[in-house]
């Protein structure tokens, strides 16, 4: 998939699930030692140690307004893995209640 500047894209990586590419890598939101901040995940590269991003799906361009304030960046990314985890657990819900 060809990234594009400053798009959403949800991830398949080692420390993310969303992402918004930026030039060489993509912003995420990181939580450690008991705080979220924000962190770059380079592409993945098989030859090259430490790269793990591949994005999965483009989801549209992110609001400058949001990528010049760090602040509502770190909102952004927990409101929308949230989201995406809530609807993950909605879908695999329905799934099984059809397959019992």
């Amino acid at each position: 998939m060809q990234t594009k500047q400053d798009y959403i894209y949800v991830l398949r990586a080692r420390n993310a699930l969303i992402g918004i590419w930026d030039r060489d890598a993509f912003i995420v939101a990181r939580y450690k030692f008991g705080s979220h901040y924000l962190d770059r995940e380079k592409l993945y590269d098989k030859k090259v140690p430490g790269t793990s991003a591949t994005p999965v799906i483009e989801c549209g361009e992110c609001p400058k307004a949001i990528l010049d304030n760090e602040d509502l960046l770190l909102e952004f990314f927990l409101r929308a893995q949230r989201e995406y985890y809530q609807e993950t657990m909605r879908t695999r819900s329905s799934v099984k209640n059809r397959s019992t």
